[in-house]
């Protein structure tokens, strides 16, 4: 039996928060926003993807 991680203010959970996901253009499925955002400290057109992504107007 495992063993629950015992939850410190100092080491909050964040297994269990809702993280956001986006559609990726190129590589054609949904990638986590963290993970999106790494990747576009080293591929250039996925920077370009996001600072466009981060432009867009959202309707209402």
């Amino acid at each position: 039996m495992k063993r629950r991680k015992k939850i410190t203010p100092e080491t909050p959970d964040t297994g269990n928060a809702r993280r956001e996901n986006r559609w990726c253009e190129r590589h054609g499925y949904f990638i986590d926003l963290e993970a999106c955002v790494a990747r576009s400290a080293e591929r250039p057109h996925c920077r370009r993807c996001l600072l466009r992504w981060r432009q867009l107007s959202l309707p209402l």
